[in-house]
């Protein structure tokens, strides 16, 4: 398997088991080393974002400020006027524990995320502007904006990860930083085991609504030591890692020994 090192100026780096234009293969495991602990995947507690969209899907996708977003969660979404967002939702998902998802789940993220403590997502809700949602009926969600919220659709609803309710209604929002259980999303995989220091074992969701995982199962061990993380992934013992590559590590990498190429 030829792996493959990106090199990018300020900014983190991906070791891949294929190249930047093949497509992968079905593979039961891949090892990507990650640089700290960032928890075990609390949307509230500072998680890594990577790590969070494997367990989590959003009403469109990919990422916000996207051009054109595709419908993800939902089948789709339309403002109605100034302040208003609707979007229908899809009726074949399911969380991970096999509670189906439905518009009650989407109408709770919105309410919890404005009551909980202001972070990377809440945001979103509580601030800029302050969004309500309410059920039209079983399969479509309304968003009504304290102000006029044009790019709803292009920036929050394709940022803001939606929780289950039949997991966090049981928790108050003003707690929501201290849960330290393993997630329960609708997303590609399942967080099976943490070991807080050492890492994490995502599963793939062999159910999931857009298709099986190509990738069984991910070991994302921590490896603080940027000379360890290299080392590993030189002799073998992880196929990836995030984290910038050094320039004077560029030459011993660039030659193509042990099957590691350098893309610029």
């Amino acid at each position: 398997m030829r792996r493959v090192l990106a090199l990018a100026l300020a900014a983190g780096v991906l070791a891949g088991c294929s190249g930047a234009t093949e497509a992968p293969e079905n593979v039961e495991r891949l090892t990507i080393a990650i640089h700290e602990d960032r928890g075990p995947v609390n949307l509230f507690a500072g998680v890594s974002e990577p790590l969070a969209e494997l367990v989590y899907d959003k009403l469109v996708a990919p990422s916000p400020y996207v051009a054109d977003p595709v419908p993800w969660l939902a089948t789709a979404v339309r403002p109605i006027d100034a302040t208003t967002w609707e979007a229908d939702l899809r009726s074949d998902v399911t969380w991970h524990d096999g509670t189906p998802f439905g518009v009650d789940d989407v109408v709770f993220t919105f309410r919890y995320m404005r009551e909980a403590p202001t972070g990377r997502w809440t945001h979103h809700v509580a601030d800029i502007p302050t969004v309500t949602a309410a059920a039209v009926d079983a399969d479509t969600v309304r968003f009504t904006c304290a102000f006029a919220c044009p790019e709803l659709g292009d920036v929050t609803l394709a940022d803001l990860p939606i929780i289950p309710e039949h997991i966090w209604s049981t928790v108050p929002p003003q707690d929501a930083k201290k849960v330290t259980t393993l997630p329960v999303g609708t997303g590609p995989y399942r967080l099976v085991a943490y070991a807080p220091g050492n890492g994490y074992r995502f599963e793939a969701n062999e159910g999931y609504f857009a298709g099986r995982p190509q990738v069984a199962a991910l070991e994302i061990p921590v490896i603080e030591d940027p000379s360890t993380t290299f080392t590993a992934l030189r002799t073998g013992e992880i196929d990836a890692t995030f984290r910038p590559l050094a320039p004077e590590l560029v030459d011993q990498f660039g030659g193509g020994s042990g099957g590691i190429e350098v893309i610029r």
